[in-house]
């Protein structure tokens, strides 16, 4: 399954902030908005028009929008039926509580629809016709309120059992810059990521837990966060690292690991096929975590083939070092793997 992500849009937000947020969400190449309108502290009088043209905006853009809905919303957006909801844009909707089995499964005619992942009732599987299985998705529940999310741990065994009926899953991250009243406490649904670096938490649910989706569930988060997720929405990831003078050619080159991934190292896919001339007259060293290194002609068929180490290694005479990741970036190591990108960067 593809991985992608998304933002949160709340209607009791600022208009031109929401227009805003769907922009930051367009250029970062997101696949998803999530949205609600069932809210009980959200108000929406008189703001049915704004929302119309925020869903529109989004429509046109091409993004999935998941709306929770109940049984009141087509009163709150002065609406006669839920097929308008998909004229306006609405793709997934998210069904909690409020629905009957029936209404439930007529849904799937016209919708995606969201159940929620840790309730997700696998009999109903057993009553939905064939052709409307690939329109379920599972969405876990963000967690406001401090040390009430669930584990790591816990999301993985949910997610795992979802994917083997090809069912994929939707997990939420907190922002960095503007946290969602009424606690501000974030909206991660993973405790241990609440108050941690977005971009982490985004990787962590991707590479460990089979989240397919990741949306943040916050207002909004810095403008590096946007930057780093649309390299990772493009399947590559920013690596800060020094070069040898020899090898700044390399710098913005967009590189892959190997599918079978080595636990031991990163390597490059694209290497053994660059045109450069390179020095390779280096005496070698031994070899540590975020080093970068290329063989010499003494490796034979592996001649130029770059790594970046993933751990400690002994020295080897066929291998030289040309550079090293930021210590900073050296976190970003373990979830390059099984043909995902990397570009370095100065």
């Amino acid at each position: 399954m593809n991985f992608s992500t998304g933002i949160s849009l709340y209607f009791s937000t600022d208009f031109a902030k929401n227009i805003q947020m769907i922009n930051q969400a367009i250029n970062a190449e997101m696949e998803y908005i999530f949205t609600s309108l069932h809210i009980p502290e959200e108000n929406f009088n008189d703001k049915a028009e704004e929302i119309k043209e925020l869903l529109n905006l989004c429509k046109k853009n091409n993004l999935k929008v998941i709306c929770d809905i109940s049984p009141l919303t087509l009163k709150k957006l002065h609406l006669k039926d839920y097929l308008e909801l998909k004229q306006l844009g609405i793709s997934h909707i998210r069904l909690d509580f409020g629905f009957s089995d029936e209404e439930t499964l007529a849904f799937l005619k016209d919708f995606t629809v969201v159940f929620n992942a840790s309730t997700f009732d696998f009999d109903l599987l057993n009553r939905i016709e064939k052709k409307y299985i690939n329109k379920i998705m599972a969405c876990h529940n963000f967690y406001p309120k401090k040390y009430t999310a669930l584990s790591l741990e816990r999301i993985k065994e949910i997610n795992y059992k979802l994917n083997l009926f090809n069912i994929k899953v939707i997990s939420f991250v907190m922002g960095n810059k503007e946290f969602r009243g009424p606690l501000f406490e974030g909206l991660p649904t993973v405790e241990s990521q609440r108050n941690h670096h977005v971009f982490e938490n985004v990787l962590e649910l991707k590479e460990s837990s089979y989240s397919d989706v990741v949306i943040i569930g916050d207002v909004a988060c810095l403008d590096d966060v946007y930057e780093k997720l649309a390299n990772l929405n493009q399947g590559f990831i920013d690596l800060k690292v020094t070069l040898n003078d020899d090898f700044h050619w390399l710098y913005g080159i967009i590189q892959h690991d190997r599918v079978d991934s080595s636990e031991f190292v990163i390597r490059s896919v694209e290497s053994r096929a660059f045109k450069q001339e390179v020095n390779l007259n280096i005496k070698p060293n031994k070899r540590k975590i975020g080093d970068i290194v290329m063989a010499n002609e003494q490796y034979l068929r592996y001649f130029k083939e770059l790594e970046i180490c993933k751990k400690d290694m002994d020295e080897d005479e066929r291998v030289i070092v040309i550079g090293n990741v930021h210590p900073d970036y050296i976190k970003y190591l373990k979830y390059i793997n099984k043909g995902f990108g990397f570009r370095f960067i100065k």
